[in-house]
């Protein structure tokens, strides 16, 4: 069997798979539709907690290297979802899903050299 190494280069691809898939799931979609639609709303805050999770286990060089990446804040929304779904801001998520991740999916880009 071969063993993926689970490395910075392969976390920073699941980051990017996780940002594909919210800009997926938001294309053509509405606030007041996040908010009424249980698997919408359980697929963003899933992606956006996968997110996070990559980001806790990139290096500390990593991070440091690409600090226009706002790391910190990442996984942040991390730790609310799952630490404290039922607490978790449904306008924060939208806003996540529909600003910071595109945001972040530009960043990513350019740290993979794809702009």
């Amino acid at each position: 069997m071969d063993k993926k190494v689970k490395d910075d280069s392969y976390r920073i691809q699941k980051i990017k798979f996780y940002c594909q898939s919210i800009t997926e799931f938001t294309k053509n979609e509405s606030y007041e539709n996040f908010r009424e639609n249980d698997q919408l709303n359980f697929a963003i805050s899933f992606a956006l907690s996968q997110i996070g999770e990559e980001a806790t286990k990139l290096t500390k060089e990593f991070q440091i290297k690409h600090d226009h990446i706002p790391w910190r804040n990442i996984i942040g929304i991390r730790h609310r979802i799952v630490h404290d779904y039922s607490g978790s801001n449904f306008i924060t998520l939208w806003e996540s899903a529909t600003e910071s991740v595109p945001q972040l999916l530009e960043g990513i880009n350019k740290i993979l050299g794809e702009v």
